[in-house]
């Protein structure tokens, strides 16, 4: 993954990353005439204001959708090691690893990669909560992650 990474952040947006990266620039009060619309869901966006704010650019935000994929590979491995076993959790997490639009997708600005991430989150700390701890509070951040998850989709 860092070395896709490392071939890849310096690419030109497309339209569609551009769009986020232009809602995030309005948001920042630059010079940038955005008419919102509500095509576009806004936790991607708010995620590209405060990396802005703290003076990080568009690599940092290419970054952490690439952890985001990492994430979203460990997360599938625990799904598996919780549901099944280790051996089927390292085949499913392998199959997730080299699949070809999920990692074309890890690199972009969009919001496929950090979708897939918050589901499985969701899945995985919502079952581990109904399997291990079955204790109110342990369903807290499943709760958390399905609404972070609604807010990068809708």
């Amino acid at each position: 993954r860092l070395y896709y990474f490392s071939q890849t952040y310096s690419q030109p947006l497309w339209w569609d990353e551009a769009d986020y990266m232009d809602m995030a620039r309005a948001w920042s009060g630059s010079n940038v005439i955005w008419l919102e619309s509500s095509v576009r869901p806004i936790l991607l966006p708010f995620l590209a204001f405060l990396f802005m704010f703290l003076g990080l650019g568009e690599t940092s935000i290419r970054f952490l959708i690439m952890l985001s994929s990492i994430a979203s590979i460990l997360l599938l491995y625990g799904i598996g090691n919780l549901f099944f076993n280790k051996r089927i959790a390292l085949i499913s997490s392998f199959i997730l690893a080299i699949f070809w639009s999920f990692t074309f997708y890890s690199y972009r600005i969009l919001t496929d990669v950090p979708l897939i991430m918050l589901w499985l989150a969701t899945i995985y700390f919502f079952f581990n909560a109904y399997f291990k701890e079955k204790t109110w509070k342990s369903y807290i951040l499943p709760g958390i992650f399905l609404g972070l998850s609604f807010l990068i989709f809708l």
